[in-house]
């Protein structure tokens, strides 16, 4: 029921840009501990983000936007804090080349992506420039240029770092021009590369899902909430996997879960009427009450900016 009822639209609603946008939060975060900065900075300064956004919350949930809202991106990014302690600078800049690779292949107006990846003058190392030019290219639907660049960039890359992102952007660019194999093949790559590449996971749990392995697509969108506790998308794939599983229960508290996190207290009510019409335990009833809580603590924020 979860699955029927829920499926329609969800390739429409899946803003890769939101995702990419994380991302680039927690490149930033190891450049900047690794460069001997408080990396609690960027958290600060998207909490001044939340505050100044409020108003428009209400009207603009996360699900409509292309850019995760900032409380959102809060979230994610005091969740990976602690794993990401400053010390002192390092030896190169390769950490700090292969973040803005990243930033400004997706963010950057496509003309100046161009030039900064010029090979006459690129500052960084012709992997991470190979990065760029394959996200970019990919970027601009030009899928074979893609996968040359980041073909010819694996074969130079040096450092695993570099190596882990290739295979991830390779991934996922294969995914998009619709070659399921050979994307989970990259993706798996990255993964064993580094463990901590939640974009990585995202993308394996979406070809589970299409692949119709809603265990293994849960179990890794349960992953990748490790690092976005609070996103709206990510709690609705991971109820439905859970749904379309199996699992009823699990699928409607996180449809409801995103609907919290998307403030749509009237979706967030009808779920919640669901659940309470399943059979309890004390298990669910101990899970139940938290989502109350949640949609509590929630609705008194709403309530509080409706008078504002």
């Amino acid at each position: 029921a979860v699955a029927a009822g829920q499926a329609a639209g969800i390739a429409a609603r899946l803003h890769y840009s939101r995702i990419n946008e994380r991302e680039a939060d927690r490149v930033g975060m190891r450049y900047l501990a690794a460069a001997g900065f408080d990396p609690d900075g960027l958290a600060d300064a998207l909490r001044n983000m939340s505050s100044l956004e409020a108003g428009i919350r209400l009207t603009v949930p996360e699900y409509l936007s292309t850019h995760p809202d900032p409380a959102g991106r809060l979230s994610a990014i005091q969740a990976q804090s602690p794993r990401t302690p400053g010390r002192k600078a390092p030896a190169d800049d390769s950490a700090f080349f292969r973040a803005k690779a990243i930033v400004t292949a997706y963010f950057a107006e496509t003309g100046q992506a161009e030039r900064y990846f010029d090979e006459k003058t690129y500052p960084g190392s012709p992997a991470t420039r190979s990065l760029g030019k394959g996200i970019l290219a990919s970027r601009g639907r030009r899928a074979a240029e893609a996968e040359r660049c980041f073909a010819e960039g694996i074969r130079l890359a040096s450092q695993r770092e570099d190596k882990a992102l290739l295979e991830r952007e390779y991934g996922i660019a294969l995914y998009r021009s619709g070659k399921g194999a050979d994307a989970r093949t990259h993706l798996a790559r990255a993964l064993r590369l580094d463990s901590g590449d939640y974009m990585a996971d995202f993308y394996l749990a979406l070809l589970d899902e299409e692949e119709g392995r809603h265990a293994e697509s849960a179990g890794r969108f349960r992953r990748v909430m490790r690092f976005a506790p609070e996103d709206a998308e990510i709690h609705e794939l991971y109820g439905l996997a859970l749904g379309r599983g199996g699992d009823e229960f699990g699928g409607y508290l996180h449809l409801a879960y995103a609907a919290v996190y998307a403030a749509d207290e009237a979706k967030a009510q009808r779920f919640l009427r669901q659940l309470k019409g399943m059979p309890e335990s004390e298990e669910r009833k101990k899970r139940v009450a938290a989502l109350e809580d949640a949609l509590k603590q929630h609705k008194a924020i709403w309530d509080k900016m409706k008078q504002k």
